[in-house]
């Protein structure tokens, strides 16, 4: 019966960017020293704060795209109370309705204000 000795190896901590070795005890010691508990802290305060960014972020394109599509929806229909041609935007694509796209764009456009317009009530 043959034994031989096997590195246990190390064990790096993504928080300290460091090395330690890979065995209960060190890695004790180490999650339980000041330093690491900083980084950690650090960690947790960044990836809230970058969370919370991301958030702010995503709100705000929401409520441009809403506006803007508010601003589609109305110029739409001023041009239809004016009486406007309906494909006076230009060609029309191959096998498609300009007027067609239009109102489908349109009427996507609507449901999607009318539900981001309904989360927002029932949020307050």
């Amino acid at each position: 019966m043959t034994e031989f000795w096997v590195s246990q190896g190390n064990k790096w901590c993504e928080y300290c960017k460091c090395w330690m070795s890979n065995n209960k005890a060190s890695i004790a010691i180490h999650n339980n020293a000041e330093n690491h508990k900083k980084n950690l802290e650090i960690r947790l305060r960044d990836v809230r704060r970058n969370a919370d960014k991301e958030k702010r972020e995503e709100e705000l394109a929401k409520n441009s795209f809403a506006a803007i599509e508010a601003a589609a929806r109305k110029a739409y229909k001023k041009d239809l109370s004016e009486g406007r041609p309906e494909d006076v935007q230009g060609p029309q694509l191959p096998g498609a309705s300009l007027p067609g796209m239009r109102q489908q764009a349109y009427n996507q456009a609507s449901i999607e204000v009318d539900y981001q317009l309904k989360a927002k009530e029932e949020a307050a």
